[in-house]
């Protein structure tokens, strides 16, 4: 396991050479093995070298991983963006394999990464990827599978993120720093949500939805029929509500007519999505595919949308 650690890190993290003239530097240590995480860290530090790194936007990384009995400590360089990779996957670590993983990183040529000081035993709530084909049913899938871990983050919170792949739902719980879930907000979109809560042992609720927007839905493929009015009936039959998440939720449909063949759809979007898929029907389904394409939509939750 300790080599695998090594080779993954020289590999994806970007492989170190001695120290060169100008560029980015990072003191570097392998696999500081102690008791405690102070004696790892001294056994790191006692074998440091100074290695350049050539990654875009370098950072200096530390990395701690604790089995309780067991404690291993390594300082490298990596890019920015490989070093919140690695954050996640310590989050996950700690979550599904039962031992801590904690990274730090500084941004400054030759600085030491400091891992972060304990403030208290500050615990969250942690699960990964809760699945169901709900919000609901990811939640009650976290909440089984969930045990509360301690935060070892600087101004520490606890974060719940919820992903929406419209046939899956995903609900991860875990812990972060207030600056770390700042970021992931802010990269948090197209059918993903975050929130936090900043109480130790709290459960972060997601927000809910101002009013609970619902349309008609079908699946194309039960749609597909000889003719329009056939497509409508069958895929009406088999259609069911679902709660839609959009901004400026509207209902729609689409249909598809391959001259022998119609295809309809009925699903919810928002309202500059079917404006979107309005253009794309009127000018490249026609060009590009050789079918005709119309699209109409409805504005009120449950209604259903009627084509022209």
């Amino acid at each position: 396991m300790y080599l695998g650690f090594m080779v993954f890190a020289c590999f994806s993290l970007g492989l170190l050479h001695v120290n060169e003239a100008g560029s980015f530097e990072c003191q570097t240590c392998w696999g500081g093995q102690g008791d405690t995480k102070e004696e790892a860290l001294k056994a790191c530090d006692d074998s440091i070298e100074v290695a350049v790194c050539d990654e875009e936007k370098p950072v200096c990384v530390v990395n701690h991983d604790n089995y309780d009995d067991f404690h291993l400590v390594s300082r490298y360089c990596a890019s920015k963006d490989a070093f919140e990779e690695q954050n996640q996957e310590c989050v996950k670590t700690t979550i599904l394999n039962g031992y801590e993983c904690t990274v730090a990183m500084c941004e400054e040529s030759g600085c030491k990464a400091e891992l972060p000081k304990s403030a208290g035993s500050f615990g969250c709530q942690t699960c990964w990827e809760g699945r169901g084909n709900t919000k609901e049913e990811a939640l009650k899938a976290c909440y089984h599978s969930s045990k509360i871990a301690v935060c070892n983050q600087e101004k520490p919170v606890c974060m719940v993120r919820h992903r929406d792949h419209g046939f899956l739902h995903q609900i991860s719980r875990y812990c972060a720093s207030k600056d770390a879930f700042e970021e992931e907000k802010q990269e948090c979109y197209d059918q993903c949500t975050v929130a936090m809560c900043e109480e130790s042992g709290c459960t972060a609720e997601l927000p809910k939805s101002a009013r609970s927007f619902e349309c008609q839905t079908c699946s194309g493929r039960r749609g597909a029929q000889d003719t329009k009015e056939e497509a409508l009936r069958v895929c009406d039959y088999s259609s069911k509500m679902v709660v839609c998440n959009d901004e400026k939720p509207v209902c729609m449909v689409r249909h598809r007519d391959y001259g022998s063949l119609h295809l309809i759809l009925r699903y919810c979007a928002s309202r500059d999505a079917f404006e979107e898929e309005k253009q794309e029907c009127d000018v490249k389904t026609i060009i590009e595919h050789g079918s005709k394409c119309t699209v109409a939509m409805c504005e009120e939750s449950g209604c259903t949308a009627e084509l022209p």
